[in-house]
């Protein structure tokens, strides 16, 4: 999982150089390289809770560093990245308790939530999404994403524990 996670931080930055014009992308990118690089260590000691909470705040960092860098605001085109967090849930299901994956559902909805909330909205959002409650009908999608990857991962999580125990 680390391994993957820095390879695709990696592939991000030589892929798109377009990208390294933004500060807030390289930031967030390079705290995001630096939490799996920290997470290794630990890992070889087998001390998975802090590799598990390493990882689950590269993902958000990362995806977070992507949407606040738009630099005409928040736009609708980026709410899709906001699915992405899910990541975060499953290295939670995986590596933490499976309950976990309940708890880092309610954080990126907090997240998801305060983003819409506090970030400046581009000119697409504000001719794309004219009214407050269409705002709050956006935000129940990715909500209800979150809550059933939270189910499905601590299901599967916890029969593959019962699983191994057999």
């Amino acid at each position: 999982i680390i391994c993957s996670v820095l390879f695709l931080n990696l592939l991000l930055i030589f892929a798109a150089p377009t990208l390294l014009q933004l500060p807030l992308m390289i930031t967030g990118t390079s705290v995001g390289i630096l939490c799996c690089l920290i997470a290794l260590p630990f890992n070889r000691d087998k001390q998975i809770q802090v590799v598990g909470i390493l990882l689950i705040l590269a993902v958000n960092v990362i995806i977070a560093s992507v949407v606040l860098s738009e630099q005409k605001g928040l736009d609708p085109l980026f709410l899709s990245m906001f699915d992405l967090l899910v990541v975060s849930e499953l290295v939670a299901a995986l590596l933490l308790a499976p309950v976990s994956a309940f708890w880092i559902a309610l954080f990126n909805i907090v997240e998801v939530i305060l983003d819409i909330n506090i970030q400046p909205r581009s000119m697409m959002w504000m001719q794309m999404i004219p009214s407050q409650q269409l705002t709050y009908s956006l935000l129940a999608r990715p909500a209800i994403l979150y809550l059933v990857v939270a189910l499905v991962a601590y299901l599967w999580a916890t029969s593959t524990m019962n699983a191994l125990k057999r």
